[in-house]
């Protein structure tokens, strides 16, 4: 039997230029399962390009649900691969598959695949889990046969570290437990800009970590840039939040700075332990066309200084240099 489909779980439509999914999914350690799961399709169909399951259309997590089953279906019998991420306490760890109950086929396959999981990253294999409840085994034809993949757990720090370095050593593994030779990197299809922004890791700077989620022209000669900047280990609250646009021909040079509202963050603040309702998030946007033909890249500041300086109070950045856009001349 061979694949017939394959997609990221959770999704449907994305708002704030692709900053934010109408179902995310699970999230820890600063990441969301949408994002990662499908880093990994992407990776998947490199190899084996089917039909796409995921979805990036609805408005509701059942209309979610319903557009997945009608793409495998439409795909016809065979292995549907949907891919996703686990999450519980932060110390739960492990990758499993879940499967049809009572198809001896799709178990096997399923153990298959969780156990050259969980070998390449490291992990614990919790093996095949069968079902007769979730939507997407269900609700599909009984000729396609659906393995929910349980990559690892999201809110794990060391499971989502062994992912991000063994990642293609993994979906080598697993394509190869599916019937594909693979070997080498994996090349996969390119991604927009938005959405490698969106998937960038976040970044720390001392007790502090951040992540940037946009950064792009919102409209003509406006630049917006997105994300959030959270203390942790029990750091000092900085009340104010900053975004700058820096010069990247000269790093320590800004080109212009926007004070953010509090935007409240709840999925950020449960990932690194923080009270609900706290307001970590970081939104802004700047008119820069008189610096058309500047390169510029974001930097994100948290500090006492209702001016936004470093001068009257204690300061935190985290510089994002990787990620540069022109500001074009009209």
């Amino acid at each position: 039997m061979t694949i017939r489909s394959n997609g990221g779980g959770h999704g449907g439509r994305q708002s704030g230029s692709g900053s934010n999914w109408m179902d995310p999914g699970a999230v820890g350690n600063g990441r969301r399962e949408a994002d990662v799961v499908r880093t990994i399709t992407q990776k998947m169909q490199a190899i084996a390009s089917v039909a796409s399951t995921s979805d990036q259309s609805a408005t509701t997590v059942n209309q979610n649900l319903q557009n997945q089953v009608n793409a495998m279906n439409s795909a016809g019998n065979g292995w549907a691969i949907t891919n996703h991420l686990n999450a519980f306490n932060g110390q739960a760890t492990g990758a499993e598959v879940w499967y049809w109950a009572g198809n001896e086929e799709a178990r096997k396959k399923a153990a298959e695949v969780s156990a050259a999981i969980a070998k390449a990253l490291g992990i614990v294999d919790r093996g095949a889990k069968a079902t007769t409840s979730l939507f997407v085994h269900r609700n599909t034809n009984s000729g396609v046969n659906v393995l929910l993949i349980e990559w690892c757990f999201i809110d794990n720090a060391n499971d989502m570290r062994r992912l991000d370095q063994n990642m293609d050593q993994a979906i080598h593994a697993v394509m190869n437990v599916l019937g594909y030779n693979t070997s080498g990197s994996i090349q996969a299809t390119p991604q927009t800009h938005d959405q490698i922004i969106l998937a960038s890791p976040p970044k720390t700077s001392g007790n502090y970590v951040g992540k940037l989620e946009v950064f792009n022209e919102l409209v003509l000669g406006t630049f917006r840039i997105a994300g959030w900047l959270v203390p942790q280990n029990g750091a000092a609250y900085l009340n104010q939040g900053y975004i700058f646009w820096m010069d990247a021909d000269n790093p320590d040079v800004e080109i212009g700075r926007c004070k953010s509202a509090g935007i409240i963050r709840d999925d950020v603040n449960a990932t690194y332990g923080l009270p609900s309702g706290l307001r970590f998030g970081l939104d802004g946007t700047l008119d820069i066309r008189k610096f058309a033909g500047k390169r510029v890249f974001p930097m994100l500041r948290r500090t006492n200084d209702p001016n936004g300086n470093t001068i009257n109070g204690q300061t935190v950045d985290i510089r994002f240099p990787e990620y540069v856009l022109t500001i074009p001349k009209r």
